[in-house]
């Protein structure tokens, strides 16, 4: 089973809030049916109208906040793989968990009442070949015993000093693996902090961790990873912003030169001389810029 995940700041980001209950009902069903047929975000025009009532309307309103987009022969969720798993990793995930129960059926059923079934690939013995099995009984009670409790304990078992267990070596990776993932999630809401109190923005843990990899990727950090990704966002708040919050560009404003006053020759509004044999020009008194010119 693959879950659908949902940021826990989804309640909140602006895209949320422009959108009625019934557009989120359907995109919440849509992730549903995406992540449990492993098309990554896709949802086909011939499912839609199976999702939910009156689907293709809703779907619209999701294209019009941002949450969807409209590709060829159906529709998109926006930045799918930022908090979703792909087809391939999703298709391991299950495939893993599939071994673990055929490894636990086979623990329970075979393993446990001494039985070898020759289309069990556990069954077979180390030559490939399902078989006679001549080890002692006390071997096959310690084999049972192992199987009723296939779980290593929480604590490894402590080691002599100097020596290094695989059990001892596994830990700390999964120690390191969890210190890892709390600092990231403290970073992700350091940057979601960040742009609210700099930038005035609302983001959500899925962009929080989009800018976070964008930061640090192709940098070793050799030291704290928080202060130089905080550092980052603090320098250029308005960088780190989605394309739908960026502020507005500021359109330079043109100067306009003063009008001199008017000679009393030249035509007032257009401060042009039409002098009758001559062409039409500026007026060399009291035209902007002509005025401009000779100063």
């Amino acid at each position: 089973m693959t879950w659908f995940k949902v940021d826990d700041s989804f309640h909140s980001h602006p895209k949320i809030l422009a959108s009625r209950p019934a557009a989120l009902g359907l995109w919440v069903v849509a992730g549903s049916w995406s992540s449990a047929n492993l098309t990554e975000g896709f949802v086909s025009d011939q499912v839609l109208p199976r999702l939910l009532p009156g689907a293709a309307k809703l779907a619209r309103e999701l294209v019009n906040v941002g949450l969807w987009t409209r590709t060829k022969g159906g529709y998109h969720f926006h930045d799918w793989t930022d908090c979703q798993p792909t087809k391939e990793e999703a298709t391991a995930a299950r495939r893993k968990k599939s071994l673990g129960a055929k490894l636990g059926n086979h623990r329970r059923w075979h393993a446990d009442r001494g039985v070898r079934d020759p289309e069990c690939p556990f069954c077979l013995d180390e030559r490939g070949k399902p078989g006679s099995d001549n080890r002692s009984d006390s071997d096959h009670s310690s084999d049972a015993e192992a199987n009723r409790n296939p779980i290593p304990p929480s604590r490894p078992v402590q080691s002599p000093k100097g020596t290094r267990t695989d059990t001892g070596s596994q830990s700390s990776s999964r120690r390191n693996a969890h210190a890892r993932d709390d600092e990231d999630d403290t970073i992700d809401r350091a940057i979601i902090t960040l742009l609210h109190e700099l930038a005035g923005a609302t983001v959500d843990g899925c962009w929080a961790a989009r800018v976070r990899r964008r930061i640090l990727d192709g940098h070793n950090i050799r030291h704290s990873r928080l202060a130089y990704v905080t550092a980052s966002v603090r320098n250029a708040p308005a960088k780190w912003l989605p394309p739908d919050q960026q502020p507005p560009e500021v359109t330079p404003l043109r100067v306009v030169p003063d009008r001199p006053e008017w000679c009393g020759t030249c035509d007032e509004r257009t401060r042009l001389l039409d002098v009758p044999g001559a062409p039409i020009a500026r007026c060399p008194v009291c035209h902007p810029l002509a005025h401009r010119r000779s100063s």
